[in-house]
């Protein structure tokens, strides 16, 4: 069985990947967190009897902060696997004979 040859584009094209994905996590993650937030404060101050308005704008806020904290996580997990990837690349290019 014939070996697959090395091809730096297809590591390339992953590592482009990779960060469209975290960007797009990212993004995805704060309109979520803030829905997320509106939702919950909304909840709070239709059933909950909560009429502070400072209250629940800082209950919005924590929530969509902490939803956009864990997404900013596996976004940086995705650019970790990319540096990663980039790093191989550039040890082999270094380590290639001349």
């Amino acid at each position: 069985m014939a070996s697959t040859p090395y091809d730096p584009q297809v590591l390339q094209t992953l590592v482009d990947k990779l960060y469209s994905r975290a960007t797009s996590i990212v993004a995805v993650y704060g309109l979520f967190g803030l829905l997320a937030g509106l939702g919950l404060a909304a909840s709070l101050a239709a059933y909950g009897g909560i009429r502070s308005m400072g209250l629940l704008v800082a209950v919005g806020a924590l929530v969509t902060a902490s939803v956009i904290y864990v997404g900013e996580q596996k976004a940086n997990q995705l650019r970790i696997q990319a540096q990663t990837l980039l790093l191989s690349m550039q040890i082999e290019v270094n380590t290639r004979p001349r």
